[in-house]
């Protein structure tokens, strides 16, 4: 078949059926011998023989090369393997089909076929990769209706079952879309208030698992924002190990996922491919920022997507994380556009004491953290710190914690005037990055002024 062929996937349908067409069988040609499929094993020939059939019911399925094509191919090739009785190269029926090696899961390589034209009891299925559409062609051909409607079937059913991505934790990037690594957290792990735990249980997992919701609700949509540190992320990871655990589909979004691809061109494809699922935007406000002061092509379709313009077959959550809430456009923030808001602040003294004893195993030491505000990932950091004094010094970890703790508090935060700065109140470097004050309200230009040497 000629690389050039046409600019539409109809017309590459067109020349891909006449190919198939004249293939063995046909009255005016020489039956040719071409491969027989026994799973990786294509060295056996046999002589096919319909001659004076022809099929003449056909239909067709394009995929996009980046992301559809390799389940399409998948599919193609677990069929062929189970079903087919022989099969060739698209473009030379007589070589064995032409593969390719994709990523089935994060460190799982398969080879599958690619051009390839396969003869089953009731028609032919071809496949085609065109480049300069950029497009994968799948043609099924049969010899009746009944026949055409079975292969279809087959074919659809493989697409549906043989979807590696479904079920994964996957991430959309500008490069595409990839595995990575399932979540470790579980829900026992996390530390937070229990109001925020029951919202998030209800909204995302209960929601995703009750088939019997599905019917009357297909989306649900949630925004977390607070200070960096402070189980944000951690809670949506313990989310995707419950959910895994469920093949519910997990995908996180890269912020410059948007410079190749776009938010509407994603969600197709997540409806169409990887529901249930579970989408999530995390530091929204890289891409979901006030409209006011600069351009952004996202936000206008990430809002028809919450308010349910955008139509979802199955069902789906969209999680949104930020940790500046104030500089987000006003249509997400306004009231009712995601179904929950979440405030995931500091932890109060008790839930230091929990986060401590999870992550040390070690008590806090409450009079040296008294009137700071400490997060997840600052008791992390002590830890790891108290670890390395421990490798050096030998002991136990619990000599340790005290003088770590000071360590990490002397990193970050800031107890001593700076250079450039007139420090009137010990400040956290949170609180200098964001220009808030100690209560997280946004301060004036005047008062930072001030500060100023």
């Amino acid at each position: 078949m000629d690389d050039n062929l046409g600019t539409t996937s109809v017309q590459a349908a067109g020349k891909l059926r006449e190919n198939v067409k004249a293939q063995p069988g046909r009255p005016d040609r020489e039956d040719k011998k071409i491969q027989k499929t026994k799973e990786d094993d294509f060295t056996a020939t046999q002589t096919i023989d319909y001659t004076g059939a022809k099929p003449n019911f056909s239909t067709s399925f394009d995929y996009g090369r980046d992301f559809e094509m390799p389940i399409a191919c998948y599919a193609l090739t677990k069929m062929v393997q189970d079903h087919a009785k022989y099969a060739g190269d698209v473009r030379k029926f007589t070589d064995q089909p032409s593969t390719v090696t994709i990523f089935t899961d994060i460190k799982e390589k398969t080879k599958i076929f690619r051009d390839i034209v396969a003869v089953f009891d009731s028609g032919i299925i071809a496949g085609v990769y065109i480049p300069n559409i950029e497009k994968y062609i799948v043609e099924i051909l049969a010899y009746t209706q009944e026949d055409l409607r079975t292969l279809e079937t087959l074919y659809s059913k493989y697409v549906s079952e043989s979807n590696f991505y479904k079920g994964k934790c996957l991430k959309f990037t500008r490069d595409g879309l990839s595995f990575v690594s399932k979540p470790d957290k579980t829900l026992n792990d996390i530390v937070l208030p229990e109001k925020i735990i029951n919202e998030f249980t209800l909204n995302v997992i209960e929601f995703l698992q009750d088939s019997n919701l599905h019917s009357f609700i297909k989306k649900r949509s949630i925004i977390i924002h607070g200070p960096p540190g402070c189980g944000k992320t951690s809670l949506i990871s313990a989310t995707f190990t419950e959910l895994l655990q469920h093949n519910i589909t997990c995908v996180f979004m890269s912020d410059d996922v948007f410079r190749n691809f776009s938010l509407d061109w994603i969600i197709t494809l997540i409806n169409k491919f990887l529901t249930p699922a579970c989408l999530v935007f995390e530091d929204i406000d890289l891409i979901g920022y006030d409209r006011t002061t600069s351009k952004s092509s996202v936000i206008g379709p990430l809002l028809s997507i919450l308010d349910g313009i955008e139509p979802h077959k199955q069902p789906i959550v969209i999680i949104a994380t930020t940790n500046r809430f104030e500089v987000l456009d006003a249509a997400l923030t306004r009231p009712v556009r995601f179904d929950r808001r979440l405030e995931i602040s500091y932890p109060n003294p008790e839930q230091v004491s929990a986060l401590f004893q999870k992550i040390t195993g070690c008590p806090a030491p409450k009079e040296t953290l008294q009137g700071k505000k400490i997060t997840g990932a600052h008791i992390q950091e002590i830890f790891s710190t108290a670890f390395l004094m421990l490798s050096k010094n030998g002991g136990k970890i619990e000599q340790y914690v005290e003088s770590a703790t000071e360590t990490v508090l002397e990193n970050f935060f800031l107890s001593q005037p700076k250079v450039g700065f007139q420090v009137d109140e010990e400040l956290t470097l949170d609180e200098v990055a964001t220009g808030k004050d100690s209560e997280g309200k946004p301060e004036s230009s005047d008062h930072w002024e001030k500060r100023r040497s």
